[in-house]
């Protein structure tokens, strides 16, 4: 039964949005949203679809900002580290 549960793509952005699903076609096994920047839009965003009728999973993907000289466009990059500039605060001694 999962299976044929569509599987959520949760996106920041209209132009995600958009991207995804002009590259993706009229797949019926996929739905993508626009949730909104940060974490707190993201969660309440995607929890509230999530609350309309079941998945089979859920992805949050995007582009992440940019990597000049470092990725071309289209390129794949998967992070080996998450820095989560929006939880903490600068100090003299750095970021905590």
């Amino acid at each position: 039964m999962l299976d044929k549960l569509p599987v959520l793509l949760a996106v920041s952005v209209e132009q995600e949005k958009e991207a995804l699903e002009q590259g993706l076609g009229k797949q019926l096994t996929i739905e993508v949203i626009v949730c909104g920047v940060g974490f707190a839009a993201a969660a309440a965003n995607t929890a509230k679809q999530l609350s309309t009728k079941p998945y089979r999973g859920v992805i949050n993907i995007g582009i992440a900002g940019g990597f000049p000289k470092r990725a071309a466009i289209g390129s794949i990059v998967a992070a080996s580290s998450i820095i989560a500039p929006e939880i903490g605060a600068e100090s003299p001694e750095g970021f905590i």
